[in-house]
């Protein structure tokens, strides 16, 4: 009995042995290597906690996607209710959209700002106090864009990428101040004229701005609208849903330039990914 059961033990030591020289050989001779290379690589994937710092003046890519997508931005905010609403919006469609933040009110809205990080929104530099950066000097042009990225920072431990000039004015000298690329739009819905503090919470209005955002809509285009205004975050309901409805993917400004691998540059000025 002592006997058979060494005898067993041994054999399956040396069946052991053998397979074990058996798989050595296999990984380092034939396809089986790729196969084990890649279940002994470190994932590449990026939480959302750990993305790398949004302070890189340009990116290049190829293109990732030949589905059509399109990019849902916000100026102005962050405000309470309306920008949590509008990522309620955002969460429920799975959907992102990029946020481009005055400097001024990010410190009162941390917890919104975090929220809309976390959704893997992107946050972007509308600049401190939302002057007209045209009519300042490139050292205070210079201010508006650093003392921005240093509150947003502060609360996400990332500055932002893009930033947006206010009123979309452009010119050399703020192309020459900017440190990252310009992103201005390609399709306004004018909320900020009929449904923002001087408009009207009409039937009529909420349908303009919805066609707005909805018709005629291109692969590439870069949509403006702002968080600051219960019409907005209202229409976002009907706009949001509806342009997944018709096909299109809507994804960060970052996302959406690389989805068409394009390049973006500092001081550049990009209005859609087109």
């Amino acid at each position: 009995m002592t006997h058979s059961v060494f005898s067993k033990a041994a054999a399956a030591l040396v069946f052991g042995a053998y397979m074990t020289a058996a798989a050595v050989f296999s990984a380092s001779t034939g396809p089986g290597q790729a196969q084990a290379d890649a279940q002994t690589t470190v994932p590449t994937t990026v939480s959302q906690t750990q993305r790398t710092t949004e302070t890189e003046t340009e990116t290049e890519t190829e293109p990732q996607t030949e589905r059509p997508c399109v990019a849902l931005t916000f100026d102005d905010g962050p405000s309470v209710p309306h920008t949590d609403r509008i990522l309620d919006v955002l969460e429920a469609n799975g959907a992102k959209a990029t946020f481009f933040v005055v400097g001024q009110r990010v410190a009162d809205y941390a917890d919104v700002l975090r929220r809309a990080y976390a959704l893997g929104c992107q946050i972007g530099n509308h600049t401190f106090d939302h002057k007209t950066l045209t009519a300042l000097s490139e050292e205070n042009i210079r201010t508006q864009i650093r003392k921005t990225d240093e509150a947003v920072s502060e609360i996400l431990g990332v500055a932002p990428q893009f930033l947006r000039a206010p009123g979309g004015n452009v010119n050399a000298k703020v192309r020459q101040a900017s440190d990252k690329p310009i992103v201005l739009w390609s399709v306004d819905t004018e909320d900020w004229r009929v449904g923002g503090k001087a408009g009207r919470n009409t039937a009529a209005n909420r349908d303009r701005i919805i066609r707005a955002a909805t018709e005629n809509i291109q692969d590439g285009d870069v949509i403006l609208m702002h968080d600051l205004y219960a019409m907005t975050a209202q229409c976002c309901e009907t706009i949001v849903p509806r342009l997944r409805e018709m096909g299109f993917e809507l994804v960060t400004v970052d996302e959406l330039m690389r989805a068409k691998g394009i390049k973006t540059e500092k001081g550049a000025v990009y209005r859609s990914a087109r």
